[in-house]
């Protein structure tokens, strides 16, 4: 099966099992402009990011994301900040030492990537059904999963109903860009498996903002 007709099954597979009847899928045509983004949609998905315990902003252009990020930075728990190359143009000044990621493979920044307190990355999709927000591998594994605070950057029209539909959107011309795997995270980081006590933060960040934009980006990679 080639992945043409792999995705098309998972698409197809997720449409026929929705339960939510009120969220319908969004086609994107082809081309470079998208599909308007109805209003549900996003609040479809800021309804779900905060019922497992992630964190809502919304910008209404790339000014407002360096604003909210400003905010986040002042709010946070101290320490240096990760930032993918792609998101650098919406980084705020700040007193926080600051480290650029970009993708490469390099064991010394990966140890100093562990020790950040925020990590500052964008998404190329996110799922209303779960409120989940997905994150490749081009834009550095490392954003997403090592610092304690993570911040997400993400367009409104890229929010899909399902998995499926989300899939579907990436494929195709987009998919050799998006690097050697696609992570879903759906809010914090959970565990209860020591004592069947909820704790936060051992596989993942612990923290999780998600920064939506209603325009475009213009001029990132």
């Amino acid at each position: 099966m080639d992945q043409k007709t792999f995705l098309k099954v998972i698409h197809q597979a997720t449409v026929a099992g929705r339960s939510d009847a009120g969220v319908q899928p969004v086609v994107k045509p082809d081309g470079p402009e998208s599909a308007p983004v109805p209003g549900d949609m996003v609040a479809k998905f800021s309804a779900e990011l905060q019922a497992v315990g992630g964190v809502y902003h919304q910008a209404a252009d790339e000014a407002g994301v360096t604003e909210v990020i400003a905010r986040i930075l002042a709010d946070e728990k101290p320490g240096p900040v990760l930032v993918d190359r792609s998101s650098a143009a919406w980084m705020p000044e700040t007193d926080r030492e600051t480290i650029l990621y970009s993708g490469d493979r390099d064991d010394n920044l990966i140890a100093r990537a562990a020790t950040c307190a925020i990590g500052i990355g964008r998404a190329m999709g996110a799922v209303a059904e779960s409120g989940s927000v997905v994150v490749a591998a081009a834009h550095g594994r490392a954003v997403s999963l090592l610092p304690w605070c993570q911040v997400t950057i993400l367009r409104a029209q890229d929010i899909y109903p399902t998995v499926g539909d989300c899939l579907a959107a990436l494929s195709g011309e987009k998919w050799a860009s998006l690097g050697s795997s696609l992570s879903f995270i759906t809010g914090p980081s959970k565990t209860g498996d020591i004592e069947s006590t909820l704790v936060l933060g051992v596989h993942g960040p612990g923290r999780v903002h998600v920064i939506v934009l209603k325009g475009d980006f213009r001029g990132q990679d």
